[in-house]
């Protein structure tokens, strides 16, 4: 609520435009705030697990974008498939789940240090119907909220064989965190779709022909697309391939989450992608990466991870 004041106040009274969408595309982008302070504390797993009255492990495989009924805010209605069901009911295998910000027309809104989903994410989700019982555009049923935003997703990673999210890893999810929702819920998981089984590629540091080498600048402004010169990551090395697909994309440590791992992923058709090489790889670094050690994902899921981490600070662009 904080976030949609404050975006609310600056929209009214600096008519504030996103330079990298020349189209008047509105931003909010609260750079002023730490990702701790703004996550404030770390939510157990107990008590997701209590206050949610949905549980269910499954897979964004649509998105779309609209505006509140004022037309001051825009959420995104994010369709998940349901694997399996933890806790709660479900009439169908799909569902969608609200977020806040997203892309209408020309127009677009960014709320930072909130939950963001992207299509084709996997992982458990926390969820309870929307307090304002926002209906879906589509089929008119009550969205489903993400209890505690961010923390309420725990999102696999298939290379790491984990389950992550801010102040929260889950090696092996499919014996760690199955187990530990079963033994607070009481409640044995329901199967919708059986097809989906939580498994997962190999880390890998790099082979005799894949490695990065050197990057640069060695500190870059993120979101800050306007400004090549300190936005674009260049990335060096060999063995990244000349056509990526599947698993392939940059890895950053994400500016929401305490981990330090790289984690917040950009895959390899991301507009943020400029150029992909077998020996070279052009990004824009995207607003949510933060300071550490990066990653190169290849096709099959293994990562190549930097030696030294790249330093991302922020600089926000405003047109009156």
């Amino acid at each position: 609520m904080f976030v949609q004041i404050v975006f609310l106040l600056l929209a009214k009274y600096c008519g504030m435009k996103l330079i990298r969408n020349v189209a008047c595309c509105l931003v909010l982008l609260l750079t002023g705030f730490s990702p701790l302070n703004a996550q404030l504390y770390k939510i157990d797993l107990k008590y997701k697990i209590n206050k949610a009255s949905l549980i269910v492990e499954g897979k964004v495989t649509d998105q779309y974008s609209f505006w509140n009924d004022e037309h001051t805010i825009i959420y995104t209605a994010n369709k998940v498939h349901v694997y399996k069901l933890f806790k709660g009911q479900v009439i169908s295998k799909e569902i969608e789940v609200l977020t806040q910000g997203g892309s209408v027309g020309t127009k677009c809104l960014k709320v930072s240090d909130v939950l963001q989903l992207k299509k084709g994410e996997t992982g458990m989700f926390f969820l309870y119907e929307n307090a304002l019982r926002i209906p879906s555009p589509s089929t008119k049923k009550i969205l489903y909220d993400v209890y505690s935003s961010g923390q309420g997703f725990l999102r696999y990673d298939k290379a790491k064989k984990a389950a992550v999210a801010p102040f929260a890893t889950y090696e092996n999810p499919d014996k760690t965190l199955y187990n530990e929702i079963k033994r607070q819920s009481g409640v044995q998981e329901k199967i919708l779709d059986g097809t989906f089984k939580v498994n997962a590629g190999d880390v890998s540091n790099g082979t005799a022909d894949a490695a990065i080498v050197s990057f640069s600048p060695a500190t870059v402004h993120a979101g800050a697309i306007s400004d090549a010169a300190n936005n674009v990551l260049t990335i060096t090395g060999s063995g990244f391939g000349n056509a990526p697909s599947d698993e392939a994309g940059i890895e950053f440590k994400d500016g929401n989450s305490d981990n330090t791992d790289p984690d917040y992923k950009v895959d390899y058709n991301s507009p943020y992608i400029i150029s992909w090489t077998d020996t070279q790889i052009k990004l824009n670094v995207p607003d949510r990466a933060g300071t550490g050690k990066f990653a190169v994902v290849l096709n099959d899921g293994s990562l190549l991870i930097s030696d030294d981490g790249a330093n991302v600070i922020y600089r926000v662009s405003y047109e009156k």
